[in-house]
């Protein structure tokens, strides 16, 4: 960044790096444009809705936040 505009970011975010998942698809990009066989399974915001019964689930146990019991060894 240059001297002139340092002094608007904030000291806390001058170490900032962008959404780990776009950097991840840069580089998937990348690749492909490179001639790489990629298969690219993810994807960003979900264009279906949550079913009911998932929003149920989540409203219910939000509170919880303790893991499940395993068993010892």
């Amino acid at each position: 960044m240059s001297s002139t505009g340092s002094h608007l970011l904030r000291r806390d975010l001058s170490a900032y790096a962008g959404a780990s998942n776009l950097s991840l698809n840069d580089k998937v990009l990348q690749l492909i444009k490179e001639g790489h066989e990629i298969y690219h399974l993810a994807f960003g915001q979900s264009p279906f809705p949550v079913p009911d019964k998932l929003v149920q689930g989540l409203c219910k146990h939000a509170g919880r936040n303790e893991y499940l019991s395993t068993k010892g060894l």
